[in-house]
């Protein structure tokens, strides 16, 4: 039991810790809240939002750089510069420089050659001549400087499909199927082959042609592509095709040909053999050929369209396609421009079509170029803004 004493002096404990509680809130509830007070300066959150608003500005550079770098990649030439040195553009030992093209306003000056139909066309890599071939059989040099037919190189005796350079010599193919090699100095055959090898007939008219490092690449109606050596002046290999080639080009490791069967082969050099075909009911036969330095190929097709392939792997690439144009069924090869930013063909209603190579887009169109079909145009190999086309009027126009 506890005493009265003791529970007097608890009570007296608790009331006073009471008292003291109740002042403590009391002089709390009293004291008045002191303001907050801001130390940041404005100077220093300035500073703050500029740091954050250049790496911001780091970050869009940065993505931007990889965009184009990743442009550049898919494009054919590589570097934005306004002089570039591509890789492969060497001919033979030599490696020239090339400006970046600027696309051409209006024809300067054209020129008949006499030819019913004017065929291929290739210009020299100095630029002061070209050869065009036509359905007459005659090869013509043509001076760019005199602007008229210097030479007549004459040979064959049906129409010549393709002409082209190998280093200072011409290389000719004709459907009499004969293969001939032109020294343009002495204005006479060096060498070539009358007949296609283990042949059943006598002469195969010969298609299509592509001359490189690696040889000379013949299309016999055959259903054979032939393979022959220049320094050695013989047969080396020979390629099988199901069906009539179309025309060649060179890409990547090997060749590319397309064929009446409408499939695209490609020809692995070293084996011989196809290591891939592209067969596509969407996919029509495609005439013409064109590559930029083994590195891209362009193929016009039947429905209208400019189909794109490269190689290492060789696959399409289905994003690349070129339409405006209405070449038909007829043979209107298209090509590149040196740099490899644009693309040009004809068509056959005798106008010239120019399109971007990143975009797509149809850059410019030249109305009433030729009359009638235009068979070939190509970029100048050192004027940067100058083309030159012929077509079945056989008329030769240098644009400029």
């Amino acid at each position: 039991m506890k005493s009265k004493a003791e529970k007097i002096n608890n009570e007296s404990i608790e009331l006073e810790f009471q008292k003291a509680f109740k002042e403590q809130r009391k002089q709390k509830s009293k004291q008045k809240k002191k303001p907050i007070q801001n130390d940041f300066d404005q100077k220093q959150f300035d500073l703050l939002i500029q740091q954050e608003q250049a790496k911001r500005q780091l970050q869009k550079e940065e993505t931007k750089k990889l965009v184009e770098e990743y442009s550049q990649l898919t494009a054919p030439c590589f570097g934005k510069g306004e002089m570039i040195i591509p890789d492969s553009i060497s001919f033979g030992k030599e490696i020239r420089q090339v400006l970046k093209c600027k696309i051409p306003n209006n024809c300067t000056w054209d020129y008949n050659l006499n030819c019913k139909t004017l065929t291929s066309l290739c210009i020299h890599k100095e630029g002061n001549f070209l050869v065009c071939s036509g359905n007459d059989g005659i090869i013509r040099v043509c001076g760019l400087k005199e602007k008229s037919v210097v030479e007549n190189l004459i040979g064959h005796q049906s129409m010549i499909p393709r002409v082209t350079f190998y280093d200072n010599f011409v290389i000719s193919v004709s459907m009499d199927g004969t293969i001939k090699v032109w020294d343009i100095i002495k204005g006479e055959v060096i060498t070539g082959w009358t007949e296609a090898p283990n042949s059943t007939d006598e002469k195969p008219p010969y298609k299509c042609l592509i001359a490189n490092e690696n040889g000379i690449f013949a299309g016999c109606t055959n259903k054979r592509i032939f393979q022959y050596d220049i320094r050695e002046k013989k047969h080396t290999s020979e390629y099988i095709v199901d069906s009539i080639p179309l025309d060649v080009a060179h890409c990547g490791k090997g060749i590319v040909c397309s064929s009446e069967d409408k499939i695209i082969r490609y020809y692995d050099l070293g084996s011989g053999s196809v290591t891939k075909e592209i067969q596509d009911p969407n996919i029509q036969a495609m005439f013409c050929l064109n590559d930029y330095h083994g590195k891209y190929v362009i193929a016009q097709s039947m429905d209208n369209s400019i189909v794109c392939f490269r190689g290492d792997p060789f696959r399409q690439m289905s994003g690349r396609v070129f339409r405006g144009h209405y070449p038909g069924a007829w043979s209107c090869r298209p090509s590149f421009s040196p740099d490899g930013q644009y693309v040009l063909s004809g068509d056959a209603n005798g106008k010239i079509f120019i399109w971007s190579w990143k975009k797509g887009k149809i850059l410019k169109v030249f109305e009433h170029a030729h009359k009638g079909c235009v068979t070939d145009v190509i970029w100048h190999s050192t004027n940067d803004s100058s083309f030159i086309s012929c077509g079945w009027d056989g008329n030769l126009c240098y644009w400029n």
